[in-house]
């Protein structure tokens, strides 16, 4: 765990999304949150419902990649399933990672964030979170899942890109007031969009 921080990010998001009254299942370990969710899309009863983990073992990402895991609790490790009126488009994606950036811009307004299309978040010249989009139909339901990625303490080390975490670039530790805020703005995000 990162020295600068004691706070454990899927713990911390999952007691906050309860105590804010949103459906969450929440994880130690799992194989994936936007398999589990893509499991469970159908027979979902709520419109949205949150994914949780703080750790996963086959973590996923755009096309073949694969998200990795860095100590367990460091990272946000996120799906959100909404129910959508209508198939989710493509370009959903690359929207959803221009809004985060927004987000990301608003709270630490002094680090070099930017989008590298169609679905990465950098800080500087180093990848901090992805997103993951997909959606489920069957007859006239449809769901989307927004997985979503975000090394927040610590990032994995062996890589084959560059990769970095949000406490790498901040003077002093995150506090959970502004984690608050970040998720306040993303379930603001995840609850307009669709």
């Amino acid at each position: 765990m990162n020295k600068a921080s004691s706070m454990m990010i899927g713990q911390e998001t999952f007691q906050w999304l309860q105590e804010h009254q949103h459906p969450v299942h929440y994880f130690p370990s799992i194989t994936s949150t936007n398999a589990v969710a893509k499991e469970a899309a159908i027979s979902e009863k709520h419109a949205r419902v949150f994914y949780i983990a703080e750790s996963q073992t086959q973590g996923r990402g755009q096309g073949t990649h694969s998200w990795l895991n860095a100590t367990p609790g460091t990272n946000l490790l996120l799906t959100c399933s909404l129910e959508s009126k209508q198939v989710p488009q493509p370009e959903l994606c690359l929207a959803f990672g221009h809004k985060i950036h927004k987000i990301c811009l608003n709270l630490w307004p002094r680090l070099n964030w930017r989008v590298k299309a169609p679905n990465d978040i950098y800080l500087e010249d180093k990848k901090v979170a992805g997103l993951l989009i997909e959606s489920v139909t069957q007859g006239p339901h449809h769901r989307l899942l927004f997985g979503f990625g975000f090394n927040v303490l610590e990032h994995p080390e062996d890589t084959s890109f560059m990769a970095t975490h949000l406490q790498q670039h901040l003077q002093d530790p995150i506090s959970i007031k502004d984690w608050h805020r970040f998720l306040e703005q993303l379930v603001e995000l995840l609850a307009t969009e669709i």
